[in-house]
């Protein structure tokens, strides 16, 4: 793999782990209540900041059913697809 090619799997991978504890948290947080370390409150802004861009545009597609948000799954669909096509080409 080039180094492009292993680049753009870090970011890919990055992103992935960023998805996946910005969902993680968005069910801990609310859970713990007022008394969520702040540790945790930083690392879900990060993942917030990192994650919204992506989703954002994904939202606006996809519809919410009963009050749930499929933009994070269907995120990380993409990232898997994108980090096999940069595999098998680069």
């Amino acid at each position: 793999m080039s180094l492009l090619g292993s680049i753009l799997n870090t970011v890919c991978i990055i992103l992935w782990v960023a998805v996946l504890t910005r969902a993680i948290l968005s069910f801990v947080i609310p859970a713990i209540g007022m008394n969520a370390p702040r540790f945790l409150l930083a690392v879900n802004d990060a993942a917030i900041l990192i994650t919204e861009p992506l989703l954002a545009p994904i939202r606006r597609i996809l519809p919410t059913f009963g009050g749930l948000d499929f933009s994070p799954m269907a995120l990380i669909i993409i990232l898997i697809v994108i980090q096999n096509l940069i595999i098998s080409r680069l």
